[in-house]
């Protein structure tokens, strides 16, 4: 299951050394049907936190086994402290809206309590995101001074940070996205 996931949960995307380092949730509680229990495609890597957000509320959101997340949800940072955010791109689709409410409490929380405990989590996005920048701004620098060597060191570096083995994926592309390094993208 870890190779699946690549050892990410599938929510937060945060990514553990390995996969007995998370919980299983099931995507389609199990209180709705006990026959999926045990059933591997209901069977999903996820945080501990991630997994008590989401609980028995959440039972109708998007598979990323099945589903296009990528297209389904845009996925943006916020210029200045890369705070999360998250869009239907269907607004009418309840599929789409529910899986955006629940990455939205899980990023950002929804009370006082979840705010403070989600902050752990925006500020890693918060420090990846400048490793990011960083790279891409290395490689504008070295475009600009026509420094191959340098050019190709910050491409590998923007490649592995938008790599989908790599925390924060979705975030991270979202943010490549804007600036055109979709070609990096695995």
């Amino acid at each position: 299951m870890g190779k699946i996931f690549y050892n990410k949960c599938y929510l937060c995307e945060i990514k553990k050394d390995r996969p007995d380092n998370f919980e299983i949730d099931h995507l389609i509680p199990v209180s709705n049907n006990e026959a999926l229990k045990y059933e591997w495609r209901n069977l999903y890597l996820c945080c501990m936190e991630c997994n008590g957000y989401k609980s028995d509320e959440f039972i109708n959101i998007l598979d990323p086994c099945q589903d296009d997340v990528e297209l389904d949800i845009i996925y943006e940072l916020m210029p200045i402290d890369h705070q999360p955010r998250f869009y239907a791109s269907s607004p009418q689709n309840k599929t789409i809206n529910n899986t955006v409410t629940l990455l939205e409490k899980v990023h950002n929380g929804d009370d006082v309590k979840s705010i403070n405990k989600t902050a752990s989590l925006r500020n890693a996005i918060d420090r990846r995101a400048k490793q990011l920048m960083q790279a891409m701004l290395n490689f504008f620098r070295a475009n600009a001074k026509e420094d191959e060597l340098a050019k190709q060191k910050s491409l590998r570096e923007i490649k592995e940070i938008v790599s989908r083995y790599s925390p924060y994926t979705m975030l991270m592309r979202s943010l490549a996205r804007e600036y055109q390094f979709e070609d990096l993208f695995d």
